[in-house]
């Protein structure tokens, strides 16, 4: 699942930083909609999480099309959120993707960049999983699935409001020293 999730971020991201592509141009003209697809797909797994979204879970086919299914749509829902989040390195495969000639360059690239940064999330996911499934009881894993789960709809609600900027605004605020008050600057 967790794979597939990734896979899910790579590819829309990857898809919507290939400017010159038809595929590019149609999610930048309804971004708008597919943000809010997207955010709508993270709330709905915060609600999962929150226990207040239930699937009929019997073993088959279809349980394991449909969850591999949503997690690929959640890395896709993610991707998309992911769009305010330029750094000069993005901008500058972004100017590759931007030329023909070097388009494929700038694509190559732009998956190992979004591979990088799906690799992050996904080992954050993954050690809270690892943390939640090691406590040692059911309401334990139960609490750290509930945070799980309210963290998601946070995001959902930044997500839909068009505000993810926020967050970032607010990490950036919050651990990156402020070097323009320092001496000789």
């Amino acid at each position: 699942m967790a794979v597939v999730s990734l896979a899910g971020f790579v590819v829309t991201f990857s898809s919507m930083g290939m400017t010159t592509t038809a595929l590019s141009k149609t999610i930048f003209k309804n971004m708008d909609l597919f943000s809010q697809l997207g955010g709508v797909v993270v709330g709905l797994a915060g609600f999962y999480l929150l226990g207040l979204l239930k699937f009929d879970e019997r073993p088959g086919v279809f349980l394991t099309v449909s969850r591999l299914t949503a997690g690929f749509l959640f890395g896709g829902a993610m991707g998309l959120a992911y769009k305010p989040c330029v750094t000069p390195t993005l901008t500058k495969i972004f100017n590759l993707t931007n030329n023909a000639q070097t388009a494929g360059v700038g694509g190559v690239m732009l998956v190992a960049y979004a591979l990088g940064i799906s690799t992050v999330i996904l080992a954050v996911g993954l050690a809270l999983a690892w943390g939640g499934l090691s406590l040692p009881s059911s309401a334990s894993r139960s609490v750290v699935m509930r945070i799980c789960g309210v963290l998601l709809l946070v995001s959902a609600a930044l997500i839909l409001s068009d505000s993810m900027t926020l967050y970032k605004s607010f990490l950036v605020g919050r651990f990156v020293p402020d070097v323009s008050h320092a001496p000789g600057m």
